[in-house]
C-alpha cells in the first residue's frame, strides 16, 4: 500500500539531499553560480552598494542563478534521469506514494535554492541584515518555478525531452531579468513565475521598486495566478505519469 506519511516524505527528502550532494552535476552547476555572482560581485559591487539603475540587473541575475543551477537542476534534471531509468518504480514498490516522491524532491530542490540563493547574495557582497529577507523572499518567491519544473521533469522521458521543457523554464527566468532593463519592459516580471522573487531582492538589495514602476500587490497577485498555474501543472504530470506506468 502506497502512502504519503511524515516518515515517507522525509525518507525520500532525505534521499534526494543526498544524491544532490552525491551528482558531480548538481555540485558543479551550484559552484558555477557561486562563481558568477563573486565576479558580478567583485566588479559591481559599488553599483550593488549604491543601488543604481545598473545594479537591478545585477541583483535579479544573482536571485535567478541559484534557482536554475540547484531547484531547477534538482526537480527537473535529476528527476526526469530517475524517470528514465524507472526509479520511481522501485521506490513506489518500498510503500512510498508518488505524492510523497515528488514532495521530496520539491523540498530538496527548494532548500538547495534557498541556501545557495542566500550564498550567491553574501559572495557578491550583499551581507549583514539583508540576507534575512533575501532569504525569505527565496522560500515564497521560488515556489510556482519549482513546481513547474517538478512537473516537466516527471513527463520527460529522456534528455531530448528534458530538454525541451528546460527552455520554457530558462525563457521564463529571462523575462525577469529583462524586466529590470526599465520602467518600459517592467511588466515582463508579471509574466513570470519568477517575478515576485526577482522583484522583491532588487527591493531589499537593489535600487527599489519605484525605479522600475512596479506595484508590490500586482506582483503578488501575479505570483498567485502563477502558483496556482504551477499546482494545477504538476497534478496534471503526475497523473500523465501514473497513466504512462499503470503497473507501478
Amino acid at each position: 500500500m502506497q502512502t504519503t506519511t511524515a516518515r515517507a516524505l522525509g525518507a525520500c527528502t532525505l534521499r534526494d539531499i543526498g544524491c544532490a550532494l552525491r551528482n558531480p552535476t548538481s555540485i558543479a552547476c551550484m559552484a558555477v553560480a557561486l562563481v558568477f555572482s563573486a565576479f558580478y560581485g567583485q566588479f559591481w559591487s559599488a553599483d550593488i552598494q549604491q543601488g543604481t539603475a545598473f545594479s537591478a540587473f545585477i541583483v535579479a541575475f544573482v536571485s535567478a542563478i541559484p534557482v536554475l543551477e540547484a531547484g531547477g537542476v534538482i526537480t527537473l534534471f535529476a528527476t526526469s534521469e530517475e524517470v528514465a531509468h524507472n526509479s520511481y518504480g522501485a521506490i513506489l514498490r518500498t510503500g512510498s506514494s508518488l505524492r510523497a516522491i515528488v514532495a521530496g524532491k520539491l523540498i530538496a530542490g527548494w532548500l538547495f535554492g534557498c541556501v545557495l540563493g542566500v550564498l550567491c547574495f553574501w559572495v557578491a557582497g550583499v551581507g549583514g541584515p539583508r540576507l534575512a529577507p533575501i532569504a525569505a523572499v527565496f522560500a515564497v518567491g521560488s515556489l510556482p518555478f519549482l513546481a513547474f519544473s517538478s512537473g516537466f521533469g516527471l513527463v520527460s522521458k529522456d534528455q531530448m525531452h528534458t530538454n525541451f521543457w528546460a527552455w520554457p523554464l530558462a525563457l521564463s527566468a529571462l523575462l525577469a531579468l529583462l524586466g529590470t532593463l526599465g520602467p518600459e519592459v517592467s511588466f515582463l516580471m508579471y509574466l513570470s513565475p519568477m517575478g515576485l522573487q526577482v522583484a522583491e531582492c532588487v527591493a531589499v538589495a537593489g535600487p527599489g521598486l519605484e525605479q522600475l514602476q512596479l506595484h508590490q500587490p500586482a506582483l503578488i497577485a501575479s505570483w498567485c495566478a502563477w502558483l496556482a498555474a504551477a499546482a494545477f501543472c504538476l497534478r496534471q504530470c503526475m497523473a500523465k505519469w501514473r497513466q504512462q506506468n499503470p503497473g507501478a
